[in-house]
């Protein structure tokens, strides 16, 4: 009888909560009845941890594949980090001449463009120029204290998607407005996971997953299971074992978790999260999270940080006619305070 493997992911530095992927058969080279053997990897990329789970026949064939895939993630890493001062992000902002185009990689290119749409559609509650309000959140937390007001307002003049422009045709993009700064932490881990999979595809790897910090894309699934399961957080704080809810996701689809579990400010009783709503600079009140299930990584990624800064009513408006979405959102104020949103939830079963 093939024997059930859980893996446990950690939370990402992001903030996302516990994220499980059940599969079956062993791990580390066990074999398997169909499908080839099962190879799992780990590297740190990204400020947290990416592991990559495959099935391969031969063991070389499965170490270049995923030695390929972990390159890839570095490469990414490079153009995408808001710490690495030679960051392609970080120099961007430093050296582009206000108004003038840019040239720049096709994969800054493709997540700028794919951002400044998606900022479109969600009115601006996700926007990756929110940078100069990041950081001094990010300050404030260290020092368990709010930002300075003044601080904070003159950062706030340099955020909004409006003050870059991509072009539609070319890898260039323009920014209007100086001290600008990016934060892709609310995508660049799930464009991530999509690249690492088109390169163990490359490498004829198709069943596989690949994890970084709580988010999650899975391949193809092996002839003797369907599915993918893996549990999501319940967000809510609670001292009893409960446990995580079970669901099964479909080959070729991504899920991402944000939430303020692990990442969180308390000053004078109130709780502020480190997710930001773009739109104020300011921190989201109380608790909040979310989990969002996608054909793509950027796209759960992008979605799971908006619904932590959109209201209930707006989420339900946006996601009403996507068929290939869904979302499980926590509102610790509404009743209920968990909802479930997007007509992808007809692919997606829960198991318990």
């Amino acid at each position: 009888m093939q024997r059930r493997t859980r893996i446990w992911f950690a939370p990402s530095i992001r903030g996302t909560a516990i994220v499980f992927l059940i599969v079956g058969g062993g791990i580390d080279g066990g074999e398997s009845r169909a499908g080839g053997r099962e190879f799992l990897y780990s590297e740190p990329h990204m400020g947290t941890r990416f592991r990559i789970l495959l099935y391969a026949e031969r063991e070389p064939v499965a170490n270049r594949a995923a030695q390929a895939a972990f390159a890839r993630i570095a490469e990414l890493e490079q153009i995408f980090s808001t710490y690495r001062p030679d960051s392609e992000a970080r120099k961007l902002c430093a050296k582009a001449a206000v108004g003038e185009w840019t040239h720049v990689s096709d994969d800054l290119w493709r997540v700028l463009k794919f951002s400044r749409a998606f900022s479109e559609k969600t009115g601006g509650a996700f926007d990756v120029t929110v940078g100069p309000v990041t950081r001094l959140w990010r300050q404030a937390r260290r020092a368990h204290r709010l930002p300075n007001p003044e601080k904070l307002a003159a950062a706030q003049q340099a955020v909004g998607y409006r003050y870059y422009e991509v072009d539609p045709n070319h890898p260039r993009v323009r920014l209007l407005r100086s001290s600008m700064r990016f934060d892709f932490g609310g995508i660049a881990k799930g464009y991530a996971l999509d690249q690492a999979f088109a390169v163990l595809t490359r490498h004829g790897i198709s069943r596989c997953s690949v994890e970084g910090g709580g988010d999650l894309y899975v391949g193809d699934t092996l002839p003797s299971r369907p599915r993918w399961e893996v549990q999501l957080p319940e967000f809510a704080p609670s001292k009893s074992k409960r446990r995580f809810p079970l669901f099964r996701l479909p080959p070729r689809h991504a899920v991402a978790t944000s939430g303020d579990t692990y990442q969180h400010l308390t000053v004078a009783g109130k709780r502020y999260s480190h997710i930001l709503d773009p739109r104020t600079g300011q921190a989201i009140e109380g608790r909040r999270g979310a989990s969002v299930f996608a054909p793509t990584g950027m796209e759960a990624d992008a979605w799971a940080s908006a619904c932590c800064v959109l209201e209930l009513d707006q989420i339900e408006k946006l996601l009403a006619c996507q068929s290939n979405l869904a979302a499980r959102v926590y509102v610790e104020t509404a009743s209920p305070p968990i909802r479930t949103f997007g007509g992808l939830w007809k692919k997606i079963e829960q198991v318990q």
